[in-house]
């Protein structure tokens, strides 16, 4: 009778395997004493409960004692969890770790005692005690996720360009490597191309890693990002997540913070948490990995390990931990989305429809898909960091208030703040074929091969706020303030002043901009002509014109005992620095102080702080310039041709600076920005 249940169990293991792979069923050890230590990470993802009790009860079957322990994240609690193992007498280990790195000496312990080590999911790093791996096959968890965000996006199909973030687990977790290079390995082509554009910069594997794979943590980074790079309406439109407790802190910032089309989302583990904002669209998909298939085919290698035979594996190539290629099994995971949700875990027993709050009858909504628009003109518009300045915030809010659906457009925004990521941008817009271009350039050089690109796809491209350095005959037009003659208006009103010497710290905007560029030309030009102009130091904030930046360029002015009556900085935002710096130091500035001030752009702010005495001038720069393309464009569509131009294809703002004996509040009220 004993014989025929052990057959029994064994042909039950065997058909529970069959979705992992051509496996030997474990059959109950005749030695009642054999412990097995089972070491889990934590109970606070479901995952790792499901893993470690399906596993024990399994092992139990087989006629194994077993010791589970969760570690609470914590990697002291494992490593002492684990020589308690050792110390009790544990023939057989199975190890998910906590970081992978931290083991090496509890499993020398292990190894002395000949005791084998399979680790669980996650390889175990830099020990040669690691006798086996049993995974997923994590490199495909990985392309899954790519793939599924390219064929959303339609983007074999040329489509784009797209804004994308990423996110992915914890950086002391060796399976980062596998979900976030394998999906990169798919999606990094586009990025290439332009189709995908990531707004924040941030594409770099340990810059969106999230520690412990910790949802809150999650959360806090994308609410960053959507304050920084999207509340200004940029679009968001696909996030690549690697797990579901990353998914979930971007989809709980999406909801507090974010008022655009909801963008693709991938995930992995198919958690309850997730599984209902599965099928009400909120995720787009998550890998699923069937974790009683891993646990099972775990049992087959510890009752193979504990007989003294050669477990299965399947690859024996490709997981080096740094001191030994690790004999692993991969089971394959799937894509689970609203569609076929029941069908992978409704159906399969994983899940109850009660388990995961769903009505049984409840029609399951699509993924997130941009739709195009029809019959509304295309646009795509490359500008810069809106928190650069309050110009660049207006600037932006004119474009969007402007280039909108009720105004004829469908208009695609993307903030780029380098060249490089404008390039990319624009390449982008070609290949996506829109029908207009709009432009605020980081630099004003390397744009002639892009702009003959779209000139041959016969795309018209428009300059808005600065100019390139190209033949005219590459744009349409060009609605720029004069940067040139904003550095003159300036140089000549401080000129004006009659002072005997001119000590001048000069903080400089991005360097190559048209912008930075024209204000500095006719202050340097000044210095070199003019005995008494003397540029005492010069720094720049750097491609986001950052006031902190300009407050250590001023602070190391002052500690090295640089004197300097005037300072020059070429936006409001930097000048503001300088004057922190000076204000911690004691040093009085404005019209009745030691150091005269001056900035750029008309913030409201600034503009008040000139008829409050603490500023002296602040020379204006326009940032509305979509009224005036909208209207070149809408002639343009009627078949009519744009008139008011001069040889360069420009249309310059008229602009004025103001000083802070003469301002007004009518004129903080009519100009100030903000």
């Amino acid at each position: 009778m004993k014989k025929y249940l052990a057959l029994l169990l064994a042909l039950c293991m065997i058909f529970a395997l069959g979705a992992c792979g051509k496996t030997a069923a474990p059959a109950a050890s005749t030695a009642a004493d054999n412990l097995v230590g089972v070491a889990m990470p934590t109970k606070d993802l479901q995952r790792w409960n499901q893993d470690g009790e399906y596993m024990k009860e399994k092992l139990e079957a087989a006629g194994y004692s077993v010791d589970l322990q969760y570690g609470a994240n914590d990697v002291q609690t494992q490593l002492s969890q684990i020589e308690n193992m050792i110390a009790n007498g544990c023939k057989a280990l199975v190890i998910a770790s906590i970081d992978g790195d931290s083991l090496g000496t509890v499993l020398a312990q292990a190894k002395e005692k000949s005791i084998p080590v399979i680790a669980y999911d996650r390889l175990i790093m830099n020990s040669d005690a690691v006798s086996y791996y049993a995974t997923f096959d994590n490199w495909l968890v990985g392309t899954t996720q790519g793939e599924f965000i390219e064929k959303a996006l339609g983007l074999k199909d040329g489509k784009g360009p797209f804004n994308i973030e990423f996110i992915t687990g914890s950086p002391d977790d060796n399976n980062i490597n596998y979900f976030f290079d394998g999906a990169m390995s798919i999606l990094q082509p586009y990025l290439d191309n332009g189709q995908l554009v990531c707004p924040s910069g941030q594409t770099a594997k340990l810059d969106v890693a999230t520690p412990g794979w910790d949802t809150a943590k999650a959360q806090e980074r994308f609410e960053n990002i959507l304050s920084s790079f999207y509340s200004d309406g940029t679009q968001l439109d696909a996030v690549l997540a690697s797990n579901d407790s990353t998914a979930r802190g971007v989809e709980n910032a999406l909801e507090s913070s974010y008022t655009g089309k909801w963008p693709v989302i991938t995930g992995q583990d198919c958690d309850i948490a997730i599984m209902k904002n599965l099928v009400e669209g909120k995720q787009s998909m998550s890998v699923f990995k069937d974790t009683r298939t891993l646990a099972a085919q775990v049992v087959t290698m510890v009752d193979a390990l504990m007989k003294g035979s050669e477990p299965e594996v399947n690859n024996t190539t490709d997981y080096d931990n740094g001191v030994l290629v690790v004999p692993s099994f991969l089971c394959g995971p799937v894509a689970c989305t609203a569609e076929n949700y029941k069908e992978i875990v409704i159906d399969s027993g994983y899940y109850t429809m009660d388990q995961l709050g769903l009505d049984e009858t409840a029609a399951p909504v699509a993924a997130a898909e941009p739709a195009p628009a029809a019959e509304l003109i295309k646009v795509g518009i490359i500008n810069l960091d809106p928190s650069e300045s309050g110009y660049r915030q207006a600037n932006v809010k004119d474009l969007n208030d402007t280039f909108t659906k009720e105004n004829g457009y469908d208009a695609t925004f993307v903030t780029a703040p380098t060249a490089d990521k404008q390039l990319e941008a624009a390449k982008g817009f070609i290949t996506a074929e829109v029908k207009y271009i709009l432009v605020s350039a980081a630099e004003t050089t390397g744009w002639d091969e892009v702009l003959e690109e779209a000139q041959e796809a016969g795309i018209k491209v428009f300059l808005f706020d600065r100019m390139i350095d190209c033949d005219p005959s590459l744009y349409t037009a060009a609605v720029v303030s004069d940067m040139r003659q904003e550095g003159e208006t300036a140089v000549a009103w401080l000129e004006s002043l009659g002072l005997d010497e001119y000590k001048i710290l000069h903080i400089q905007g991005q360097l190559g901009s048209a912008a930075q560029i024209g204000r500095s030309d006719p202050l340097t030009e000044k210095c070199e002509a003019e005995d008494n102009w003397t540029i005492v130091r010069e720094g720049t904030g750097g491609d986001s014109w950052d006031p902190n930046e300009a407050k250590k360029i001023a602070e190391a002015a002052i500690d090295a005992g640089e004197d300097f009556n005037i300072v020059y900085a070429e936006n409001d935002g930097m000048a503001g620095g300088v004057v922190e710096a000076l204000d911690a130091k004691g040093i009085t500035h404005g019209v009745d102080g030691d150091v005269i001030i001056m900035g750029f752009d008309c913030n409201k702010w600034a503009l008040e702080k000139l008829l409050n005495g603490e500023w002296n001038y602040d020379g204006q720069c326009s940032p509305f310039q979509a009224k005036v393309i909208d209207g070149m464009i809408k002639t343009l569509e009627a078949g009519g041709a744009i008139e008011g131009l001069n040889e360069l294809n420009q249309i310059i703002s008229e602009e004025k600076g103001f000083d802070a004996r003469e301002i007004t509040q009518a004129d903080i009220d009519t100009y100030g920005l903000g």
